[in-house]
């Protein structure tokens, strides 16, 4: 033994992170994503990652009543907004998913913009010859459009699939739930 029979040792705390594992995606256990599990005001999860291409904003999970005052979840009450203050803002956020070979796979999300003009949504996948646009839609109202893109995988194996939001003006905001 380490200690004494009546001596307890005192723990110490390390920090860690787990490897991020990709996620399984098949018919009957389909990936769904609805920000409800993540801490207001953060980065939602440490596994998906994020890339500013142009602009200074990252992608944020906000609340019903917070930061944008006429905002709204489409289902719950948080949702993933980006802002475009202080100048245009395209960012993109990715994941990587297992996926079985020669098969289809629809990529669907809810999205809602503040301006009527110049916020684009795209459904991306990024493989060896680098990001595959999957589709790009421009969000033109301001209430939730849903946006859909299907993806062939050829081969079973793991893929890197997200989103991008792009703003080309200022004071516009891109939510997505």
């Amino acid at each position: 033994p380490l200690c004494k029979e009546d001596v307890v040792s005192p723990w110490v705390m390390l920090p860690f992170t787990t490897e991020c594992l990709a996620i399984e995606v098949t018919a009957t256990t389909p990936y769904i994503e609805d920000f409800e599990k993540y801490d207001l005001q953060s980065m939602f999860d440490f596994c998906w990652s994020e890339e500013h291409i142009s602009g200074e904003n990252s992608w944020m999970i906000n609340g019903v009543g917070d930061d944008f005052s006429s905002a709204k979840a489409h289902s719950g009450s948080k949702y993933m907004a980006l802002s475009s203050r202080g100048g245009a803002n395209t960012n993109k956020v990715m994941r990587t998913f297992t996926l079985k070979g020669d098969t289809y796979y629809k990529i669907s999300l809810f999205a809602y913009q503040s301006d009527p003009s110049s916020v684009y949504m795209n459904i991306v996948e990024e493989g060896e010859n680098g990001l595959n646009v999957l589709t790009r839609k421009d969000v033109i109202n301001s209430d939730y459009q849903k946006y859909s893109a299907e993806f062939y995988a050829s081969q079973s194996g793991d893929y890197r699939l997200g989103f991008m939001g792009e703003m080309l003006g200022t004071l516009r905001y891109l939510l997505i739930d």
